[in-house]
């Protein structure tokens, strides 16, 4: 991804050429595609060991019968253990038509970018650790339970001109009904940010928006994403949207 985002615009079907690689001697498994977090379409599977390091798939996603508008190619890998799996995204929209433009000149319709910028290796490192701490005994637990979430985007947090963490979008690998549970909020302070409390309750948690302060490295936000249903996120002060940019 070379820290830009992956965009595209298409009126139709396109062919998706996908090259996996597993780090550090990892074997890939299985290799998933889903489109907006819709049911994942098993595009290869290893059923023998050893199973290859690297792999190749060529597929067509249906994105016509998705419908006009901005939409999520997700690729899901799988390694040989529970613990060994990632996952990227490319974000595309789909058109009737092309849009009309002459040779030098901007294109008059643009696919929408990613929520968040992309984060180096080890700003990600550091948000899942600090991530599967919470889920295991802090604040995520009562909203994560025992799923493991899939890591979708980092993005950076920032406060102002001053960086102050990541952002992160997390998608659950199954829906998970019925969560209630009070999660920490903030609210915008000059260069910072003031904690706050936050009670949650949602009917169907598909997605989550955290925020990480990646210096005193703690989560200082939550709240359910786009493609979740949500009855009630109740602040104690103030709203303050998982992700927004803060204000001086």
């Amino acid at each position: 991804m070379e820290g830009t985002p992956d965009v595209a615009y298409v009126t139709g079907d396109e062919a998706l050429s996908i090259a996996v690689g597993g780090r550090e001697g990892v074997r890939i498994a299985r290799v998933e595609l889903l489109v907006d977090g819709g049911r994942p379409t098993v595009l290869r599977e290893c059923r023998s060991a050893p199973c290859p390091r690297s792999a190749t798939v060529a597929v067509r996603p249906e994105l016509r019968r998705a419908g006009a508008g901005a939409h999520r190619v997700t690729v899901r890998v799988h390694g040989t253990s529970d613990d060994q799996r990632g996952s990227r995204s490319i974000h595309v929209t789909v058109g009737r038509r092309l849009p009309p433009l002459r040779e030098g000149e901007p294109a008059a319709v643009t696919a929408e970018p990613p929520r968040s910028g992309s984060a180096d290796a080890s700003v990600e490192r550091a948000v899942r650790r600090i991530i599967a701490r919470e889920q295991r005994s802090g604040v995520l637990r009562a909203v994560l339970r025992d799923g493991t979430p899939w890591l979708v985007e980092v993005g950076e947090l920032r406060a102002g001109a001053r960086r102050i963490g990541a952002t992160v979008l997390l998608e659950m690998p199954a829906p998970v009904r019925g969560v209630r549970a009070t999660v920490p909020g903030y609210v915008p302070a000059g260069l910072g940010y003031r904690p706050q409390r936050v009670r949650l309750e949602v009917r169907l948690l598909r997605d989550l928006l955290v925020d990480v302060d990646l210096r005193r490295r703690t989560v200082i936000g939550v709240e359910p994403g786009p493609a979740s249903q949500t009855s009630t996120w109740a602040p104690e002060r103030a709203a303050a949207p998982t992700g927004a940019e803060d204000e001086d």
